[in-house]
């Protein structure tokens, strides 16, 4: 996966004790998914490896143009 994560969501990830595998995982098997228009934005909820809901908000495309870069703009547990 083509992670770019800088800034505010690295220190999230820090406070939040989430890897870069949890968000791997997530999207990888996320179950939810829903645009936020405001913040053009994509939300997807996803198992951590440990199993527990994570959040992660990517900005678009999101995970709809294969092979894209991911923008992560901020992760959290659910």
């Amino acid at each position: 996966m083509n992670l770019v994560i800088r800034g505010h969501p690295r220190e999230r990830m820090r406070e939040r004790k989430v890897t870069e595998a949890d968000i791997e995982n997530a999207l990888s098997n996320f179950h939810t998914s829903m645009e936020d228009h405001p913040q053009d934005s994509i939300v997807y909820i996803g198992p951590g490896c440990d199993g527990r809901d994570l959040k992660v908000v990517l900005l678009r495309p999101g995970l709809q143009v294969p092979n894209s870069r991911l923008i992560v703009k901020t992760v959290a547990w659910r």
